[in-house]
């Protein structure tokens, strides 16, 4: 949902990049999120973690909280996958 126009995933990705570069916090949190989903993007998490650690240290609890949920979460893959081929 666009909240009154069409959404455009590419578009919001172009706009939270110029506030990202521009050292937003929460500009680099939510292009973070669209790398981790693959929002108007290819899905990286490299990236995505990239961009939630910037907002990270800056003090961004979202942001900081988003890196510990990805970083978490990659953990856990990781280690099911070794289990798996065990």
């Amino acid at each position: 949902n666009g909240h009154g126009v069409a959404q455009d995933y590419g578009k919001a990705v172009e706009w939270y990049r110029k506030a990202a570069e521009q050292g937003h916090a929460l500009g680099q949190t939510n292009l973070g999120r669209m790398y981790r989903n693959g929002h108007g993007v290819a899905q990286d998490y490299g990236k995505a973690v990239e961009w939630y650690r910037k907002a990270a240290e800056q003090g961004h609890a979202l942001g900081q909280k988003c890196l510990v949920r990805l970083e978490r979460s990659e953990k856990l893959n990781v280690k099911n996958k070794w289990w798996k081929w065990r």
